[in-house]
This record gives C-alpha cells, sequence and structure tokens, in this order.
C-alpha cells in the first residue's frame, strides 16, 4: 500500500507535500470561511438590491398613473371652465364612466345635478352659411386646414345643432392632418355634450360616436380601443328598446375581440360602474355643503388667473369620497365632481402592458391597511415593493406582488439555509482546495523530476559516447604507430574498433529516434505483415547483438497468426527492445521465453524473464522518458532510459500498448497487444 502511494506521488517526498498544503490551506481555509460568512449573512443586503428593481418598476406604473389620471383631471378641466354658462350640459358629464355625481355651488347652496330625461332630438343644422362654407372646404376642396379655422369659432355658438357639427368637423379635420389627440379629444366633447341626443333617425349620438372613436384607436393601442369597447355596450344597454336587436348584434359582433375582461357587461345585464349612482338626502347634502365650502375656500386664497382644480377626500356617512371641484369663470358657481376611484384603479393593468411588466400582480391598498382589492387565494407572498399612488387617489398605495412562480426559490428561502449546509459547503471547498494544491505541487515536484533526469540523462549520454569513442581513438593509435605484434592482433584491434562504432551508431540512433517523436515527426509505412515473423527477425537480430554474451530464448506459439498491418521494421524495434531488456536485467544462466497469442480482438507478444523484477512504484514510471529505477541491482546496467518509453509510443501508434506484471526477484512479463481494428491482409 505504502509503496502504490509513494509510486502516484511520484516519489515526492510526503513531508513535502504536508509542508506546502499546510502553508497554503491555512489562509485559503480562512479567506474561505470569511467569504461564506459573508454571503450567508448577506440575506437584507441582497433582497434590498433585488427589490431595487421591483421599485424601480413601480415607480415607472406611478408615473404612467399620473400621467393617465392628470390627463383625465385636465380633460374635465377644460370641459368645465365655462359650465356657469352652459349649467345645462352638466347632467351629460354624469354618464362619464370617470364620474358618479355632479354637484354644484352656486350663491351658497350645494345643488345635485338630477338626471337628465333620456336622449332628447337634436337635429343637424345645415342652415348656418359658415358651418356649410367649412364643411365644403372639408369634403369638396381638402382643405382641412382652413375648415378647421372656420370650425373652431363655431365651437361657441348659441346654437347646440352647429356646436355638434363643428365638433364633429373640428373632429374630422384632426385626424385628417395627423393630429389625433385633438381628434380624441373633440370627440369626447360631442360624446359628453350631445351624446345622449338622438339624430333624426332615432339613433342614439354617441352610439357611432364611440364606434368611431373605437376604430381610431385600432390595433396599436388596445387597452384605449378596449376601455372605450366596454363604455361602447354599455351604452348599447341602456339604449334598450330605442335600439333595434340586429343594430346592437351588429355593434356586439365588431367589438367582439376588444370587449373581454372585467367591467364588460353580457348582453341584457346592468352595468355597476356608473349605472347605478348614490341618491343622497338633505342630511348628506348639508355635510357635503360644509366640506366643500372649505375647498373653494382655497379658489378665493388663490391669485386671480391662476385657478385650478382641486382633489379632496371627504368623509361622510357613506364612507370616503373622491371629490374633484372645478372653478369656472363666475367666482360663486363650483363644478364638484365626485370620482369612480375603481374606473382610475382600472388603468393599472393597461400601464403595466405598456411598460412591458409581466409576472406581477399590481394590488391597490389603502396606506397602512387592507388591500382594496383581495389579492388571489393561495397567494401569501409580501409585498416586495410599494409606493403611493398619485392625485385624485393619493389616499391609496400600489403593491408589487410577484405572481407564484415569477421568483426563484432560492431567493424566497435564502433565509433558510441552515448551519449543516454552510459547513458542507466549507468542507466541500476546502477539499477543492486540497484537491488542487495536490494536483499543482505533484505536477510542478514532477517537472523538475523530469528536468533533472533530463540533465541525467545529458551526463549518461555523454559518458557513453566519451567511451567508444576514447575506445577508438586508442586503438587507432595503436594501429598507427604499429605497436601490435601480428596479424592477429591487428584483426582484433579492427573487430574492437568496429564494435565501439556499431555501439556509439546505435547509441546516436536511438537518440535521433526519440527525438523524431519528441517532435511527432515519426513516419509509420504500414504493410501486410505476420507478427510470428516479426518476432523471428527480432530473435535473430538479438542473437547477433548478444553473440558474445549468448543466450537461451524459447518461442511458444501454439497457433497460426494472422497478418495485419504495421510497420515491421518499428515492430521489429520494439519486440527487439522487450528481448534487450530482458537479457540486461536477468541472470545469464537463465532462460528468456516469448508466448504469441491471438485472440477475436488482439494479438499479444509475451516476453518472460527470470530477472530482479521492477518494484511495484515503479512499474507506472518505466514508460517514462528518461527514467530508470533507483535499485541497487540495476544501478551498474547500461541503458538511456528511453526504450521502453519508444516502444510504448510505436505501439500506441499500431493501436496498441504494452502492459508490465512483475514482482521483486520473481522476473517480469512484458506484453505487447496490438488490437484487431485494422482490416486483416489476408
Amino acid at each position: 500500500m505504502n509503496e502504490s502511494i509513494k509510486g502516484y506521488l511520484g516519489g515526492i517526498p510526503i513531508r513535502l507535500i504536508t509542508t506546502v498544503m499546510v502553508a497554503i490551506l491555512i489562509p485559503s481555509v480562512l479567506v474561505t470561511a470569511l467569504g461564506l460568512v459573508t454571503v450567508f449573512q448577506a440575506d437584507t443586503f441582497v433582497k434590498d438590491f433585488v427589490r431595487a428593481g421591483y421599485r424601480k418598476e413601480l415607480q415607472e406604473v406611478k408615473v404612467g398613473l399620473e400621467r393617465e389620471w392628470s390627463a383625465t383631471l385636465d380633460y374635465f378641466e377644460s370641459l368645465l371652465g365655462d359650465a356657469n354658462e352652459r349649467s345645462a350640459y352638466l347632467g351629460g358629464v354624469r354618464d362619464d364612466p370617470y364620474v358618479l355625481e355632479v354637484f354644484y355651488s352656486n350663491a351658497g347652496g350645494l345643488f345635485q345635478v338630477a338626471v337628465p330625461p333620456p336622449y332628447p332630438e337634436l337635429l343637424s343644422n345645415r342652415d348656418d352659411p359658415v358651418l356649410l362654407e367649412a364643411i365644403k372646404m372639408e369634403g369638396v376642396e381638402g382643405r382641412n386646414q382652413d375648415a378647421l379655422k372656420l370650425y373652431l369659432p363655431l365651437l361657441l355658438h348659441k346654437d347646440p345643432a352647429v356646436v355638434l357639427g363643428a365638433l364633429l368637423g373640428a373632429a374630422r379635420t384632426s385626424r385628417n392632418i395627423g393630429n389625433s389627440e385633438d381628434f380624441f379629444r373633440y370627440m369626447d366633447n360631442a360624446i359628453v355634450r350631445f351624446g345622449n341626443t338622438v339624430d333624426g333617425s332615432g339613433m342614439v349620438r354617441k352610439l357611432p360616436l364611440l364606434y368611431q372613436k373605437f376604430k381610431a384607436f385600432g390595433d396599436e393601442e388596445r387597452s384605449r380601443a378596449s376601455e372605450t369597447a366596454r363604455t361602447l355596450l354599455l351604452a348599447i344597454e341602456e339604449a334598450g328598446p330605442l335600439l333595434s336587436s340586429e343594430v346592437a348584434a351588429e355593434y356586439r359582433e365588431r367589438l367582439s375581440g376588444f370587449s373581454q375582461g372585467a367591467g364588460v357587461p353580457a348582453p341584457g345585464a346592468v352595468s355597476a360602474a356608473g349605472g347605478s349612482q348614490a341618491i343622497f338626502d338633505q342630511a348628506v347634502l348639508e355635510s357635503l355643503r360644509v366640506e366643500l365650502e372649505k375647498v373653494e375656500s382655497s379658489f378665493e386664497a388663490a391669485p386671480p388667473g391662476n385657478v385650478e382644480g382641486v382633489v379632496s377626500h371627504l368623509r361622510i356617512a357613506q364612507g370616503e369620497l373622491v371629490f374633484f371641484s372645478v372653478p369656472t369663470g363666475e367666482a360663486s358657481f363650483v363644478v364638484h365632481l365626485q370620482l369612480d376611484p375603481s374606473r382610475f384603479l382600472g388603468q393599472l393593468e393597461k400601464v403595466q402592458d405598456e411598460l412591458h411588466i409581466p409576472g406581477a400582480l399590481l394590488l391597490p391598498a389603502y396606506r397602512g391597511g387592507g388591500y382594496v382589492i383581495s389579492p388571489p387565494e393561495g397567494l401569501t407572498e409580501e409585498p416586495h415593493a410599494v409606493e403611493p399612488l398619485p392625485s385624485p387617489l393619493e389616499h391609496l398605495e400600489v403593491r408589487y406582488l410577484p405572481l407564484p412562480g415569477s421568483l426563484p426559490v432560492g431567493f424566497r428561502s435564502f433565509e433558510v439555509l441552515t448551519l449543516a449546509t454552510f459547513t458542507w459547503a466549507v468542507i466541500l471547498l476546502v477539499v477543492m482546495i486540497i484537491v488542487g494544491v495536490f494536483y499543482i505541487l505533484r505536477y510542478v515536484l514532477m517537472e523538475t523530476r523530469t528536468s533533472r533526469l533530463k540533465s541525467d540523462f545529458v551526463s549518461f549520454i555523454s559518458h557513453e559516447l566519451k567511451t567508444p569513442l576514447a575506445a577508438i581513438k586508442m586503438f587507432t593509435e595503436t594501429l598507427r604507430e604499429g605497436r601490435v605484434s601480428g596479424e592477429e592482433e591487428q584483426r582484433e584491434c579492427l573487430e574492437l574498433i568496429e564494435r565501439e562504432s556499431d555501439r556509439l551508431s546505435s547509441l546516436i540512433d536511438k537518440v535521433l529516434a526519440y527525438s523524431r517523436v519528441e517532435r511527432d515527426q515519426k513516419v509509420f509505412q504500414f504493410s501486410s505483415c505476420n507478427m510470428a515473423d516479426v518476432v523471428d527477425e527480432a530473435i535473430a537480430l538479438f542473437h547477433v547483438h548478444t553473440a558474445d554474451r549468448p543466450r537461451e530464448i524459447k518461442l511458444h506459439s501454439v497457433q497460426e497468426i494472422s497478418n495485419i498491418q504495421m510497420d515491421r521494421a518499428s515492430m521489429v524495434e520494439v519486440v527487439l527492445n522487450l528481448l534487450s531488456n530482458a537479457e540486461k536485467y536477468s541472470p545469464r544462466d537463465t532462460v528468456i521465453e516469448v508466448n504469441i497469442r491471438e485472440t477475436v480482438r488482439d494479438i499479444s507478444v509475451e516476453v518472460v524473464d527470470k530477472g530482479v523484477g521492477i518494484p511495484k512504484r515503479d512499474q507506472r514510471r518505466i514508460f517514462e522518458k528518461f527514467f530508470r529505477a533507483d535499485d541497487l541491482l540495476t544501478r551498474e546496467v547500461e541503458g538511456t532510459g528511453l526504450g521502453l518509453a519508444f516502444s510504448r509510443y510505436i505501439a500506441n501508434a499500431h493501436n496498441g500498448d504494452i502492459k508490465v506484471s512483475s514482482q521483486r526477484a520473481a522476473g517480469s512479463v512484458f506484453t505487447l497487444q496490438l488490437k484487431k481494428t485494422h482490416v486483416l491482409a489476408e
């Protein structure tokens, strides 16, 4: 066991590994633990950071609502600025979906505007010359700008029919010249003032006017088109028997794609939004008068010409009511509109769609109190952001509730991470640091060891080259100076020179061959060969090389071996190298055995010796370049440390490998194994 560990460590001293690891691990563990503590204590910081995005989105919603609601209040303010001169039209304002009731103060009294008689008849005026000229410019001559200049003064005409014609003409010309905002403004004015009248055919005017407004919105402003469609459907229900069933069905069919959602009544239903209105008794009116007088006093304190409408929240017997008070041209005449909060809150969804904020539930609630609209059942999430609403609903706030599943589970349960989780995280990081330090240290020290082996190899090669060169030089000088006594001594000198030259050439060839392997320049010439013939040739060459120290080799092959594709010369060199190693590291009186076997998948050659064996710690490293076992029994054996590395490279190039099995003092078995994945030659 200890030998295996030492072999895996590559001979690196365990004490050195322990010292380096302790020196690196102590600060690493401390830094890691500090970082983990910081992360696990960052619950509040992380949640605040994430909620900052929600707050930003909610602020954008508030800005959008403020824009929409301000536009609505500005519209009422412009519409009612001259209500003291045309108070008869105040009844039509009650039909606006954002208005529940209309009151006006005059001469110290507060009056509730009664519901006007339903649908008075108002016929078109075709006698006014200015109106006719404007219609001609618009429809015949196409001079929309000039026609608009004629329509605008007619808006102050005393004849309601002329005013209606001027409003519709101004709306048409505004649309023709591309001013959509003015188009909608004139259409809204016409609907409020004349929507509850009927034309000569008995058609309630607000129906075609609302439909024209609906068509003008189209798909580009789908939310506003849907709102107009809902208002038109309410008007169809209110018209009742005055509208034929065929016409009502035609309207509903054209609005079918835009009438889905809350607040859209089914045919025949009664709308609860703006349809049923509160009836205030005298006591309530008196309470309202007292409260609204306080609002009117603010108009008196304002500078002349700078008087604007005021939103107020009044608490009376029926609860908290929202009023929008608008001063008129006459100081004593003030119009008070009781607003419908549900209509204003209905624009939350529209603004959310416009801002592209999916996956969230925006619910209005009383400041510091409960929800105006109850959240869905099963929704237990706390609001992640809260923002007060703008005027006229500043007494409310909107809360940002992510829909179920829209938040990561880790965010919702961030605070429930236990001590065990923290402990295991620290242990895991420490183990990762230990493994990383170990492998880095092992790699660095093994590279250092390889560098030392290269240095030893250079020293060894220098010695190996110097020895035959010295012998060649010595025998050459002997022959040149005639110090030989006869032909027999002369022949011996020449044979020694030849043998040392062959030894020198072999050594250089090995170094050059491995250099080509290192540069991946070794080229193999594959041809159909038989492994038995390759082994025979290698054994013959072995006997030639060891003629002065003959060894017995026993060859065993019990079957006919198939031919496969191989580089014959390279494979002979591999087998010869295995035989040479067996000869070097085993006693001369022992036999070297060679076994050739073939299976369905591979062909193998085993070289078995009865030598000194290889320590288990070195069996994985003997195939490394320059490695030689540091053992008393092998230290005196000559070698470069390249033979087995080179042989394994050749085997791998032939889709094979070389394996070793060895025991100390019992010999070794080297197995050359080639897989039969190459196409059989025969």
